[in-house]
């Protein structure tokens, strides 16, 4: 490499050709997708490049040429990445939109033998949720519909069960979680980001966090044992993975009368029947306060 650098001139040069080329990179890119079938997105590969050649050049600069342990130069390399993602966040969604309608962004471009890499990458960062246990299934909540189907209200009529959990913040995959746990329960479609409308036998119930971020609501209706067995398997899908968060402390209140109860108060004076201590039933006590 440093024989290749010495035969053409050095880095200056080199730098000098990049130059020349980056502005022909769009039509080098189209040539070799008509070529090979695949778009390797050169023009973005040289911002990439030169980015970091900047700041290699600048460390260069004070450390090994002037000697000075001065590593303040990445403060401003942050400075300016935040700057850039201020400037540019509120206009990110409206240039996806019209690169997705006019066909920009394709499936395709993504060689299919990385398909399986980046769908586990999703479920890593919880950003998708596996439906089986082969992981051939997956929910992602950001594609559902950001507003509520139609009839996907409150169920209501006699014998109808209300209950929340109050978080000082609502845990941003706890959603999409439940929606995987209670996707056989989901009453057809009616499923949007923040929650959906299930179905069990005769009872209807809905499930959906608010968006001040601080409470799930639970809301059951319909024939007795149908709708307490439903309501049942919504408290224990979310005290499941209540588990599983670390000092997480969350507050179970029933509607009863005209106000917000917990439920401890409700069992303490006899309205609903004692549990067994949320605390105690958590495996290691980890610190999980589920209240009530």
């Amino acid at each position: 490499m440093a024989a290749l650098l010495k035969k053409i001139g050095g880095l200056p040069v080199l730098a000098l050709v990049l130059l020349a080329v980056y502005p022909f990179a769009p039509v080098l890119d189209w040539g070799l997708e008509a070529a090979t079938g695949q778009a390797l997105h050169i023009d973005r590969q040289l911002v990439n490049i030169f980015i970091f050649s900047l700041l290699a050049l600048a460390l260069n600069l004070q450390v090994g040429q002037a000697g000075l342990l001065q590593l303040g130069i990445a403060a401003f390399f942050a400075i300016g990445a935040f700057t850039t993602g201020v400037l540019t966040v509120e206009k990110v969604g409206k240039i996806l939109a019209v690169a997705d309608q006019s066909k920009v962004l394709k499936a395709a471009e993504y060689p299919s033998e990385k398909w399986p890499f980046l769908l586990r990458l999703m479920n890593l960062f919880q950003l998708s949720f596996p439906l089986d246990e082969q992981g051939d299934r997956c929910l992602v909540p950001t594609l559902l519909p950001a507003d509520e189907p139609p009839d996907s209200g409150e169920p209501d009529g006699p014998g109808v069960v209300r209950l929340r959990y109050e978080f000082n913040v609502v845990p941003g995959p706890l959603v999409g979680r439940l929606l995987v746990r209670l996707f056989a329960l989901i009453d057809g479609r009616k499923a949007w980001q923040r929650g959906a409308r299930l179905r069990y036998a005769t009872a209807q119930a809905r499930v959906w966090a608010d968006l001040s971020e601080t409470y799930v609501y639970a809301t059951a209706a319909g024939g007795g044992r149908d709708r307490a067995e439903l309501l049942e398997m919504i408290r224990e899908a979310l005290k499941e993975m209540f588990r599983e968060y670390e000092r997480l402390r969350v507050v179970e209140q029933w509607w009863h009368g005209s106000d917000w109860v917990p439920r401890r108060t409700l069992e303490k004076f006899g309205v609903l029947l004692r549990e067994v201590d949320s605390e105690d039933a958590q495996p290691g006590n980890r610190e999980v306060r589920c209240e009530g």
